[in-house]
């Protein structure tokens, strides 16, 4: 008995196959461009970032500006709002930690070790950072006597 061939129909053309490899190389071209981005911005919690020190430097300047005394008692940076506040930052915990008016207790900067505050005199300051990890940061500060705007309550 003579056997005969059935062609199936339902086969992958070419086209699919050219589909099929177009898409799985789109993808992994995304995925090793993905993955070097991650790696690139891949960040050490366990360090203090140049971001950080920027931030903390910044609120420290705008903090300064409308101050009328910068004071140091002990390892505490003391500025003498001209509001009648008084904002401290001092380290405890390896965290540098701001205070207004003695209440509180905000977290200024993680990772710090100490703070050693050199009055210039009392309208500005030398502040040396310390972190955890031996990295050594200056911030200089600087009052200007500018009276408070009143819609800035909270640096």
């Amino acid at each position: 008995m003579k056997k005969r061939f059935v062609f199936n129909q339902s086969g992958f053309l070419l086209i699919e196959h050219l589909l099929a490899i177009l898409l799985t190389s789109l993808l992994a071209t995304v995925a090793v461009v993905l993955l070097h981005v991650i790696k690139e911005y891949n960040v050490n919690p366990n360090q203090t970032s140049q971001h950080e020190i920027e931030t903390l430097t910044s609120r420290l300047q705008k903090e300064a500006k409308y101050a009328d005394s910068i004071d140091v008692n002990q390892q505490t940076l003391l500025l003498r709002l001209n509001n009648g506040q008084i904002v401290s930052y001092y380290v405890q915990n390896n965290r540098l930690t701001r205070q207004v008016n003695r209440a509180g207790g905000e977290i200024a900067l993680y990772h710090c070790q100490s703070i050693t505050i050199e009055l210039l005199n009392n309208q500005s300051a030398k502040i040396q950072l310390i972190s955890t990890f031996g990295e050594i940061f200056d911030i200089y500060l600087s009052t200007f006597n500018l009276p408070l705007d009143p819609l800035i309550n909270n640096f």
